[in-house]
């Protein structure tokens, strides 16, 4: 399969890097994305570095991504020689790329009597490592001679900490830590989904720098992989006493906490509510977990499997074959399909496995993201007129939240730059982020990361919509110049301060009333036969000063709002102040869009539904204030 555009890209902005000097180089791929295609195509690309007898190294941790590998690179590169170290498989000298298990490499000591005594096939003797930590490494890492490979890939490089990969990249002279094991002219490439690792350890013990990546929301949009219907799911298991180790939940209280019939249950139940018939994979705690879930499905009648590296191999490889063809609905596991498992039919992620990680997190979140069939693959059968079959529309992910008030957890919309308690019900996470970029366009200020809900979002906005800059209506400046303004109970208000206003309203009867606010206590004055005498008559009722600060064009009406009044306004709308990042993005907000007067407006009728109580000591602390500032 030809590099996708974007798989292109990561080429051009490694060699870029390369010839700018960065040598120690990290990729970042979001699960799904092609990230085996890229490894396998590095040889062609860097075919430079790789003259006579010179190799490239992949260093994988996991069994089922050693082969996976090896078979991409020999697909990809026919004409170099694609060999295997991995437990009892041995590479030979005339291997050109050789995939290699971490585990079986990387151990400090030499290996146990009777293994690894051969010869090295590379010298006649084991290779002489002339360092102070010759006498670390075991035999089968020494048959090796680090000049003979000028390119190390580090595949799934988010689990590199560790003396295992730090034993290796020492002896193939990649660690840039230390001076001593790290030759500048030797190219290390490591990839991950993610770079940041649930115990908050850098990769920049490794790496200078990331030289390609997209966001996954990209990756959605350009349709490389499915969007996503996310649903959270509450439970009432409490998680506050679940300890933590290297970051995330302690695995074994974690199991004794979330693995009761009673929280199964409602793992099936969500799954026949959201998901029936859709090939799912559930992830669980440990293999217990697992096995327990499994058996909920089955008494509901449901065919699911639990897998772990406790099932025979040739077992394993016909239950994934049947998920694969559709025959089996449900695969139960605990990391076993977390990493390097590809099934693009997979839909249905059921998120039994609460955790911190982030890196743990989107690996399994990203094994429903592959789209079904591939764009490649659909516009190839629609070319052919041939059958397209099942169509993953979306990826269906089943948030199964758990009580706690310590542990932050890792949640679909923690993803995407969303607070990760947000409970998008369903809605497409490309139509939560869009809309959430045009709330956030349209008042830049305002601080979204609190919603927790499409609601939330749109009660933020419109609540500051609610401002909008009021003016005397027309049909008033007829009879006064006064700034009335339209009143919130019908009829019109002229606000003015130490919390005092006038009304002009319809009474029960039909006939306009004039009545004098003051501290949110009304009190009627007189009426009026029409509204031009109700607003003389109000005016009458107005001293000299009064009339002064009342008019439209007096001039502290348009004056700047003062930061007193902005803090007295923040006390009487608390939710509007809550919107803003802090008080400085608070009053650049009201001051650009504000004046005096409109806020002296907003406060009285703020003022008007508070108790005289209430009223009186914001009075009072405003007085104590002025008095203080004398």
């Amino acid at each position: 399969m030809p590099l996708r555009e974007y798989q292109r890209e990561v080429f051009v902005n490694s060699l870029n890097r390369f010839e700018a000097g960065v040598k120690r180089q990290l990729i970042v791929m979001p699960t799904g994305t092609g990230k085996g295609n890229v490894i396998a195509y590095i040889p062609k690309v860097y075919k430079k570095l790789l003259g006579p007898g010179k190799k490239v190294l992949v260093l994988v941790h996991r069994k089922e991504l050693v082969e996976d590998l090896a078979a991409r690179l020999a697909r990809y590169n026919p004409q170099l020689n694609v060999q295997v170290e991995r437990a009892e498989e041995r590479a030979t000298q005339f291997a050109d790329i050789i995939v290699a298990s971490i585990p079986s490499i990387g151990r400090l000591k030499s290996a146990p009597e009777g293994e690894d005594k051969q010869s090295s096939l590379f010298d006649p003797e084991v290779f002489d490592f002339s360092d102070e930590l010759a006498d670390q490494w075991n035999d089968r890492i020494k048959r090796f001679n680090p000049a003979d490979f000028p390119i190390i890939i580090i595949d799934e490089a988010h689990h590199i900490h560790g003396e295992t990969y730090a034993n290796v990249c020492r002896y193939f002279d990649v660690f840039k830590n230390d001076p001593r094991y790290n030759n500048p002219e030797k190219l290390l490439i490591g990839f991950t989904a993610t770079p940041r690792r649930a115990d908050n350890k850098g990769l920049d013990l490794y790496f200078d720098e990331i030289v390609s990546q997209r966001d996954l929301l990209w990756y959605i949009q350009n349709n490389y992989l499915a969007d996503v219907e996310s649903f959270r799911i509450n439970t009432t298991i409490e998680l506050d006493s679940v300890k933590t180790t290297a970051g995330d939940f302690n695995i074994a209280e974690l199991e004794k906490t979330v693995n009761t019939p009673e929280r199964n249950d409602l793992i099936v139940r969500k799954y026949l509510e959201h998901g029936a018939g859709l090939p799912a994979l559930a992830f669980c705690v440990d293999i217990q977990h697992a096995v327990d879930l499994a058996a909920k499905f089955q008494e509901r009648g449901i065919q699911a499997v639990a897998l772990s590296y406790k099932t025979p191999e040739d077992e394993r490889e016909r239950i994934i074959a049947d998920f694969k063809a559709g025959k089996i609905p449900v695969l139960c596991s605990a990391t076993l399909l977390a990493e390097g498992f590809d099934a693009t039919i997979a839909t249905v992620a059921l998120m039994g496995r609460p955790t911190k990680s982030e890196t743990l997190y989107r690996q399994m979140f990203g094994r429903v993201l592959r789209p079904h069939p591939s764009p490649e693959e659909i516009a190839y059968r629609q070319a052919q007129q041939l059958e397209i079959g099942y169509v993953k529309k979306a990826a269906i992910v089943l948030d199964f939240v758990d009580v706690s008030t310590r542990h932050n957890l890792t949640s679909v919309p923690s993803l995407f730059g969303l607070n990760a308690k947000f409970d998008t019900r369903g809605k497409r996470m490309t139509e939560v982020v869009a809309e959430v970029a045009r709330l956030q366009a349209k008042q830049p200020k305002l601080d979204l990361s609190d919603a927790k809900s499409m609601f939330d979002l749109q009660a933020i906005s419109e609540r500051i919509d609610l401002f909008a800059k009021q003016s005397t209506p027309t049909e008033v400046r007829a009879f006064s110049n006064m700034a009335w303004l339209a009143a919130p109970g019908g009829g019109f208000e002229l606000s003015l301060p130490d919390f005092k206003s006038y009304i002009v309203a319809k009474n029960t009867a039909g006939v306009w009333q004039v009545f004098r606010s003051i501290k949110g206590i009304r009190s009627p004055l007189q009426m009026g036969r029409n509204l031009g005498e109700a607003f003389k008559i109000a005016e009458g009722y107005m001293t000299p000063a009064e009339k002064l600060v009342g008019a439209m064009n007096s001039e502290w009406r348009t004056g700047e709002i003062s930061d007193a009044q902005l803090k007295l306004f923040g006390q009487l709308y608390p939710e509007e102040r809550r919107a803003f990042k802090d008080f400085d993005a608070f009053k650049e907000f009201m001051r650009s869009k504000y004046t005096k007067g409109d806020v002296s407006t907003l406060i009285s009728q703020r003022i008007k539904r508070r108790s005289p109580k209430v009223m009186n000591a914001i009075k009072r602390r405003i007085d104590a204030k002025k008095r203080s500032s004398r």
